[in-house]
């Protein structure tokens, strides 16, 4: 495992780690603006209370990150869209909160992301 791999787990297992608080209750939203069709950068708001992991993904083969898809609390994420002059098209972005599987005895924490919790889907603008 590299080092960035084993930063990026860490980090991970630290926003499950948060999640997993109790009394801490967390709601989500998203919003992302409509995109042009020349493209570019696509800023992303994450909508939560303090405290609350989240993480980001994406549908659309046109849009890729820019910037960190994982945080915690309200936070913002820059996505980067191709240009296109073609067909119309359309993604959703949706935020995930993290849930943590941990073993006694065992040297691995399986850190999985449920559903969406909020989305939003956007359309490129011609």
């Amino acid at each position: 495992m590299n080092r960035q791999s084993l930063v990026n787990c860490i980090r991970t297992a630290a926003l499950a780690a948060l999640a997993a608080i109790p009394g801490l209750s967390c709601s989500f939203s998203v919003s992302v603006p409509a995109i042009p069709a020349s493209g570019g950068y696509v800023y992303v708001s994450v909508n939560t209370q303090p405290g609350c992991a989240w993480e980001l993904s994406r549908t659309g083969s046109f849009l890729s990150y820019y910037s960190g898809r994982i945080g915690s609390g309200p936070g913002t994420v820059i996505l980067y869209a191709q240009p296109d002059y073609g067909n119309a098209r359309t993604a959703t972005v949706g935020v995930s909160a993290p849930s943590s599987s941990c073993g006694l005895g065992t040297r691995s924490c399986v850190v999985n992301f449920s559903p969406y919790y909020a989305s939003a889907t956007t359309a490129v603008q011609y």
